[in-house]
């Protein structure tokens, strides 16, 4: 039977359950195929919407090719010939008869056997990407183009205003930030944190973690981890509404007042006229950074790494790439879920973006670079320092690797005189794959 044939079929019978009383035994795989051929049906029907004149008609024409590598085209024909129409049209009826059947689902009783497994976050699927791969908002600068990316690490602070892409993750960076440098760790983004505000809002933060350590609302061993929302919803997400009024500031958020922020951010509403002041990337800053503060924040701090998540290390990765040589790149790179102490979970993956890039951060953090992060990285800087102009010791990314390497307590060679020379040509070796580590060489004092 053809997929509009078995839908319509499946309308019927359950009809007729529904109209007799009967019981209905299914496995949960076939109830969540049932949720995804819905979603389908209503995603292509929202791609193939019938063309409005001869520019909308030429519009869809377009649309159509440009998604031909995606089925599109292959799937409906032209638009506005009669195939096209015939096959948006029975498109539509099985869309109807899915969306019939999931409300007569949705007015029976049900009974699930092993409920636990059945909605066992990492046993169960629950994550169906639909549609072509499009950059999340805040990855791009305004206006960019939307073609994804290519993958590159930046070679500017995390708390730089050079730049205006990467604001989806460099806010939670720069949130988390303040609460590993208010536990004394250094601050990654050294130039905001030295600011007189920055500095009372770290110092409220240390005494409020203080204080939650010593009543048991936060744990800190292995590191920080929240125990009670009560105390993160009534000490810390006021003091860190400050602290991220700070960072938006430093990300070009400028068009409203840090009280402004505050106010947004603590669960107020914003000045009427406030959303003719702000451009559309900075109404979804802020609209994102009051997501962190209120949602995701709490959260991923109660998570403890390498128990509730982590990075495959490279003996884990190794084995996974046996395993699976088909393995997608974000397990590789980004956090993954686990299913106990040193235990990452064979194929799962977290769902939601934001949840992946915070902790991700905290991972990195906690577990520090693997080395082929760190060749990554120096590959990077390389790639910058090639295309970059000017006297070495004035790149930025020459500039970047010397920071890392006295940062590390070690020094580039050359010392003080032709230094960024010697940073440029140890950047050139090490990007390479240095067969001597940083650590030998801060042993050895050089």
């Amino acid at each position: 039977l053809s997929s509009h044939t078995a839908t319509l079929a499946l309308r019927s019978k359950m009809e007729t359950a529904a109209s007799t009383a009967a019981v209905m035994v299914c496995s949960p795989t076939s109830v969540k195929a049932l949720v995804l051929k819905t979603v389908e049906a209503l995603h292509l029907l929202s791609l193939a919407r019938p063309p409005s004149g001869i520019r909308g008609g030429l519009s869809s024409v377009g649309a159509a090719i440009n998604s031909f590598g995606k089925g599109l085209m292959h799937r409906f024909g032209v638009p506005g010939t009669s195939e096209y129409e015939d096959r948006v049209g029975r498109l539509r009826a099985e869309a109807g008869a899915c969306a019939a059947v999931c409300t007569t689902l949705r007015r029976a009783a049900l009974l699930v056997d092993e409920v636990d497994l059945v909605l066992h976050p990492l046993k169960s699927e629950l994550n169906w990407p639909l549609g072509d791969k499009l950059p999340l908002d805040l990855t791009e600068p305004a206006g960019a183009d939307a073609s994804p990316p290519a993958v590159s690490p930046p070679t500017v602070s995390p708390s730089s205003g050079d730049s205006l892409s990467g604001l989806r993750w460099r806010l939670p960076f720069l949130l988390l930030d303040a609460l590993f440098a208010a536990r004394g760790a250094p601050a990654a983004a050294a130039t905001l944190a030295g600011s007189p505000r920055a500095v009372e809002i770290l110092g409220s933060l240390r005494r409020r973690l203080e204080v939650g350590a010593k009543n048991r609302h936060v744990a800190t061993s292995p590191h920080l981890v929240l125990l009670s929302a009560e105390f993160y919803t009534s000490q810390l997400r006021p003091v860190l509404a400050g602290w991220l009024a700070l960072v938006m500031g430093t990300l070009r958020l400028r068009s409203i007042s840090e009280r402004e922020i505050v106010g947004y951010l603590t669960g107020g509403e914003m000045p009427r006229d406030a959303e003719g002041r702000m451009t559309r990337q900075e109404r979804q800053l802020l609209r994102l950074g009051h997501d962190w503060l209120h949602s995701f924040l709490p959260h991923i701090l109660g998570r403890i790494s390498r128990v509730h998540y982590g990075l495959l290390q490279p003996a884990q990765l190794s084995r996974a790439l046996a395993a699976s040589p088909g393995m997608p790149v974000a397990r590789r790179l980004l956090a993954v879920p686990f299913v106990g102490k040193d235990t990452p979970s064979d194929a799962s993956e977290f769902s939601h973006p934001d949840v992946v890039i915070g902790l991700t951060i905290l991972a990195f953090r906690y577990e520090g670079l693997r080395h082929s992060d760190l060749l990554t990285l120096l590959g990077g800087l390389r790639a910058s320092m090639s295309l970059e102009s000017g006297p070495y010791p004035n790149r930025p990314a020459c500039r970047t690797y010397a920071s890392y390497v006295t940062s590390a307590g070690a020094r580039v060679r050359g010392g003080e005189r032709g230094g960024g020379e010697a940073a440029a040509a140890e950047l050139m070796f090490r990007a390479a794959g240095s067969p001597r580590p940083f650590q030998q060489e801060i042993s050895e004092g050089g």
